[in-house]
């Protein structure tokens, strides 16, 4: 696995104006399946990282979950971890891609900063068109590269 906190899923996720099926439950799309596991996510890292994340100085583990991605055979992580150039006070928020079963990590940083800048960016809901954009194309070039 990624080395990470663990693992989020969707069960219990908040109803949207999505079909429904059968059992009368709402049945979301792969889309909307996407959308619920990042906003989970990034709601885990702004919650949790005021206490994981030090200010200053290198962190054995990341903070962060990682996801199944719907609809593909690849997984995906969104983390906080150090700067490895500058470790003292930088921070990295991340995205990672990986084929499952597979070591092969395909990853890009989104945003580098201070602790609190990087909370900052989790927390702020206009950069989420990125964050999923970004796991899209990461999960393809998984795709195109296994």
């Amino acid at each position: 696995m990624f080395g990470i906190n663990g693992k989020f899923n969707i069960n219990g996720a908040p109803q949207t104006n999505s079909a429904q099926n059968t059992s009368g439950k709402v049945k979301l799309n792969n889309d909307e399946k996407l959308d619920k596991l990042i906003e989970g996510v990034q709601k885990y890292i702004a919650e949790n990282g005021e206490r994981q994340i030090p200010e200053n100085g290198k962190f054995s583990a990341r903070v962060g979950l990682f996801f199944d991605i719907p609809g593909t055979e690849n997984e995906a992580v969104l983390s906080v971890s150090h700067d490895e150039v500058d470790p003292k006070t930088q921070r990295r928020f991340s995205v990672g891609v990986r084929r499952k079963n597979s070591d092969k990590v395909t990853s890009e940083f989104l945003a580098k900063g201070t602790k609190k800048e990087i909370l900052e960016y989790v927390k702020n809901k206009e950069n989420y068109p990125v964050i999923k954009k970004t796991v899209l194309e990461l999960s393809k070039h998984a795709d195109e590269n296994h």
